[in-house]
């Protein structure tokens, strides 16, 4: 579990509300990893001392919570928020099973899971919207894909980066990065490829906040850039659908 230091607020979280707007969207979360029961108690503790703050914003699970476990912990958790000590809780996950069964603990204000413009439909955006809560986005630019740095070069990354792993070696792996530059065209003096991939995203009504992953205040200047941006028009969107159909289909 960790434990997140950046929420738009209580009342705002999950409740599609007027506090889903660009400028509370676009944040970073801190997290300290711990585990569950039964140690959730010190680490909730040990967030609260290192961050030095004397509540959370929001706690989630990192790992699937365990039936038999997570009861204990969900009671846990629902006593810290009457305490004052975690506004929201929730998950970061992409298995729609972890979060019904959260969901039916009463312990569900938050999701924090995967999704980009080239996301393929997704049960848990669904889930959100049906249920009122709170969507926090993860991997806005699908590993690089959307960032526009390799639809003319291809990316080079460290032997740390996971994505130096890819499986179909360099060559296949520039080819299948570059395919993503058909979004060009579909950019403006305005709206650049960081903004584009973001705007996409602040635009879905069960997105509150994203998680953009900068690595330098540039990239979060950047970033930022999308929450000044108007919403997509309805015809920018349905061209952007086509554009990804087409995409799909090319690299099928």
């Amino acid at each position: 579990m960790s434990g997140g230091s950046a929420w738009r607020s209580k009342a705002g979280a999950g409740n599609g509300s007027s506090a889903r707007n660009s400028a509370t969207k676009l944040v970073q979360t801190a997290s300290d990893c711990g585990t569950l029961h039964p140690s959730a108690p010190l680490s909730l503790e040990g967030s609260l001392r290192r961050l030095q703050t004397d509540y959370l914003d929001v706690y989630v699970w990192h790992i699937s919570p365990k039936p038999g476990e997570a009861e204990t912990v969900a009671k846990f958790l629902v006593a810290a928020k009457q305490k004052g000590q975690v506004r929201a809780v929730g998950i970061s996950t992409a298995n729609m099973a972890d979060v019904e069964f959260l969901h039916s603990l009463g312990c569900l204000d938050v999701v924090q899971f995967p999704r980009s413009l080239i996301s393929p439909p997704d049960p848990i955006v669904d889930f959100l919207a049906r249920h009122e809560v709170g969507g926090v986005v993860r991997g806005a630019f699908a590993g690089g894909r959307l960032t526009g740095k390799y639809f003319h070069q291809p990316p080079q990354f460290s032997s740390e980066d996971i994505r130096s792993n890819f499986k179909d070696g360099a060559k296949e792996l520039a080819a299948e990065y570059a395919r993503h530059v058909k979004f060009e065209e579909f950019l403006t003096p305005q709206r650049g490829m960081i903004q584009l991939a973001l705007r996409w995203l602040l635009d879905e009504p069960t997105t509150d906040v994203i998680i953009p992953g900068g690595k330098s205040l540039k990239d979060y200047r950047q970033a930022i850039r999308a929450t000044k941006l108007p919403p997509l028009t309805p015809v920018e969107k349905a061209n952007i659908v086509t554009g990804f159909t087409f995409l799909v289909q090319f690299m099928s």
